[in-house]
């Protein structure tokens, strides 16, 4: 249904057996997918993750790094302090997740950016709640592009970004409470940007995953109902091409078929000779009359059973009422004749009692017709229809339970060809 990435990919899960309707009928109150849809989308998603956060990780390790020409300036004190943990701590710990996160799972590697991204806040607020300088307040919006970054750059999914936004928030009232150097009213206007700042960052990245998920529950949902209206015409095509009551083609698709195989014989295809068997099931009508209608169905039922699966390559369908025809690509007419013949010591052999029978014979049995379109003929479907047909009324007529070829002689059978055609 879906187009599933190489699932050879370290830390991929295994797709999901099977999505349905219900599984994308929404998002949850923290925009989670069902949980088979959660699978598909990390496994669809995993390349174009993986590549963006092999970028956005080296881009926003640039321009975090580049804060410490400001830091220089604005907190003097601990500028020494402030370029190990940049260099030192954040920036090799940086290298080793844009390494890993092509090699563990999606939630690790979400988790494993939670984490991260924690760390790289902590460090500018602990240097700005250990510096004694003038200015320090001054460094407060490097902790909130810190924030932006994390939600519509490097785009945490949106639970872990409201962890995020929860732990800034509160780490950022911490460190300002405990600089005594601060007024109230300064302490309180900080307090309020901070609680901004993140609520800004927060919001964000809820509208953009949300937009993100939301188009991708769109897409998926119209797969799904693609594939169910594709499945829905591949049965309906089914049904009108299968026989109810024995799971048979039916003559419109038998038809079909041996039209084909004609046509393919005529147009030079290396398939031989084409035979067919018209199968008549001996008495039925007196069949049906001891036993019922009901009991009759199972006789048809059982014959059509045995059809199936005796002579390979052939095709069996049902023509209506108790009439069987079966196509033969590649028989001739010897050995045509023995797959008719083990065709009827097939049924023969079923032993389905038929008290109803005035011929001695007391069980169900078939009489068969058999026609031969040579290789490269120009022969039609309803000609050698006919001509099968013709042999099969001829077996009739000389006391049924047998098979005959036919022998260019349509005065002996009823032919099914129009007047004016025959």
């Amino acid at each position: 249904m879906l187009n599933v990435p190489d699932m050879t990919e370290p830390g991929a899960a295994a797709p999901p057996d099977r999505i349905d309707g219900a599984d994308v009928a929404h998002l949850g109150p923290l925009l989670g997918f069902a949980p088979t849809v959660e699978r598909l989308f990390d496994i669809e998603t995993r390349g174009e993750r993986v590549e963006h956060l092999r970028v956005a990780i080296p881009v926003g390790l640039f321009f975090y790094n580049a804060y410490l020409v400001t830091d220089a300036v604005l907190l003097p004190d601990v500028i020494v302090v402030g370029i190990c943990l940049h260099l030192l701590v954040i920036l090799p710990i940086a290298l080793v997740v844009c390494w890993l996160v092509s090699r563990i799972s999606a939630v690790l590697r979400e988790r494993l950016l939670l984490v991260a991204m924690m760390g790289v806040f902590a460090v500018p607020l602990f240097t700005f709640w250990a510096s004694s300088a003038p200015n320090a307040t001054y460094t407060m919006p490097e902790l909130y592009l810190v924030l932006v970054y994390g939600g519509m750059t490097l785009q945490l999914r949106f639970p872990h970004m409201a962890a995020f936004t929860a732990f800034a928030l509160a780490a950022t009232w911490a460190a300002l409470v405990q600089r005594p150097d601060l007024s109230p009213a300064v302490l309180g206007a900080l307090m309020f940007q901070a609680a901004t700042g993140c609520a800004f960052a927060f919001y964000g990245s809820y509208r953009a995953e949300l937009s993100r998920r939301r188009a991708y529950l769109r897409a998926l949902r119209e797969i799904v109902r693609s594939d169910g209206l594709e499945a829905d015409r591949t049965l309906l095509l089914g049904l009108s091409s299968t026989d109810p009551l024995t799971g048979l083609p039916n003559r419109r698709a038998f038809d079909a078929a041996l039209e084909a195989a004609l046509d393919a014989g005529l147009q030079g295809a290396d398939t031989g000779p084409i035979a067919l068997l018209m199968i008549d099931v001996d008495h039925f009508k007196r069949f049906n009359d001891t036993y019922g209608h009901v009991a009759g169905d199972c006789c048809l039922r059982a014959v059509a059973t045995s059809l199936v699966p005796r002579i390979p390559g052939a095709t069996a369908a049902r023509y209506g009422g108790e009439e069987f025809p079966v196509v033969l690509p590649g028989f001739g007419r010897a050995s045509a004749l023995a797959a008719a013949e083990a065709l009827r010591a097939g049924v023969e052999a079923l032993a389905l009692e038929h008290a109803g029978r005035s011929d001695g014979i007391a069980v169900v049995s078939v009489s068969i017709g058999v026609a031969v379109a040579e290789a490269g003929a120009a022969m039609g479907a309803t000609t050698l229809t006919a001509e099968a047909d013709a042999a099969l009324y001829s077996v009739k007529r000389q006391g049924r339970n047998r098979c005959a070829v036919y022998e260019g002689r349509f005065g002996e059978g009823r032919s099914r060809l129009p007047a004016a055609a025959a």
